[in-house]
């Protein structure tokens, strides 16, 4: 089962938390869609070995990521292991059962299907200044009014924003852990209203409950 994550981004990004001298743009062009940084641009034409002759290092392939309901794939993780870490899901590239060795032939991968990232130290963003991290709150005064997704604390839990500002990024939301773990009047409302399979308004959140839930984005979906 898949969701066609539909969220805008033609984003300009500035890496905060870095000196300033090692600051760099890192962008999400959806009007294409195409990934934009010092390294080059990733394309819908972008194939496998396009991406080795890039500066998007470390690059590791062979990483089997999860994708959805039980299932992995095959992928390659950009920049691994700092904060300008994504990971590309090649058209093509088979599913496997998660914890299990795959190997696979690379150089016939010839176009992404999508770009994740979900590292809570990030640098990418939108140019409406939406990165993982972003509440729910900062994406409803973005929006302009209400937000809708999916209920959470199931394989496709969170998933937003259908329709709200484009065809080609898509957002993950999560509840923060410890509230909805504990025993608390937040956690009681997280657990009878926003859990399962059901759409869930953002306006109906009560506004205490949903600052003491903290909801925000931890993954973003770029769809070629």
């Amino acid at each position: 089962m898949k969701f066609a994550f539909v969220l805008t981004l033609s984003a300009a990004l500035f890496a905060a938390e870095l000196h300033a001298e090692d600051a760099k743009p890192f962008l999400l062009d959806t009007q294409k869609p195409m990934v934009v940084s010092e390294a080059g641009k990733i394309t819908s034409g972008t194939d496998y070995d396009d991406l080795q002759d890039m500066k998007y290092t470390p690059l590791w392939d062979g990483a089997l990521l999860y994708y959805e309901q039980g299932i992995c794939r095959l992928a390659t993780l950009a920049h691994r292991g700092s904060p300008k870490e994504f990971a590309i899901f090649w058209k093509g590239s088979p599913e496997h059962a998660c914890y299990t060795k795959a190997d696979y032939k690379w150089r016939s991968f010839d176009a992404p299907e999508l770009i994740r990232i979900n590292r809570p130290d990030s640098v990418w963003q939108t140019e409406q200044g939406i990165r993982v991290g972003t509440t729910l709150e900062e994406l409803e005064a973005i929006h302009g009014g209400s937000i809708g997704f999916i209920g959470m604390g199931w394989d496709m839990g969170g998933a937003c924003c259908m329709g709200k500002f484009s065809k080609h990024v898509g957002f993950t939301l999560a509840a923060e852990q410890s509230v909805v773990e504990g025993k608390s009047a937040a956690s009681k409302y997280y657990a009878e209203h926003l859990v399962g399979d059901r759409r869930v308004e953002s306006k109906d959140i009560p506004t205490d409950i949903k600052k003491k839930l903290n909801i925000k984005v931890t993954e973003i979906f770029l769809n070629f």
